[in-house]
């Protein structure tokens, strides 16, 4: 039966507490005895791992995906990225596609824009 675990840290109905790293793990291996993929909602994942007092790679490696949101703790005017290797990518790609996802025009934003991109 196909299926995914799906999980967000930091939560923001748990004050924003960050997931531990050993929980991620013990995560990951469930997901790999059952063949799951993890996908980790990291909307604010930079937070997590300040707050975890760890580099954001050592906990976007539990993870088969992350997305993260650019506007939250980057201070980008919108936007998010999702993370994986080329395979998954690409089927993120098509799905995007299908389900009508994509560039939007959001209309006027902030000059700071173009510094964020760089």
């Amino acid at each position: 039966m196909p299926g995914i675990v799906a999980i967000e840290t930091p939560h923001v109905r748990t004050g924003s507490a960050p997931l531990s790293l050993d929980y991620l793990r013990a995560l990951r291996a469930f997901c790999d005895a059952h063949r799951l993929p993890l996908h980790i909602d990291g909307a604010r994942v930079f937070s997590a791992a300040i707050a975890l007092g760890v580099d954001v790679t050592r906990i976007a490696v539990s993870g088969d995906t992350l997305q993260f949101c650019l506007s939250k703790s980057l201070a980008a005017p919108a936007g998010s990225i999702v993370v994986s290797g080329l395979d998954m990518i690409a089927r993120v790609r098509r799905w995007r596609t299908l389900l009508g996802g994509g560039m939007r025009q959001i209309g006027p934003s902030p000059p700071g824009k173009s510094r964020c991109a760089r």
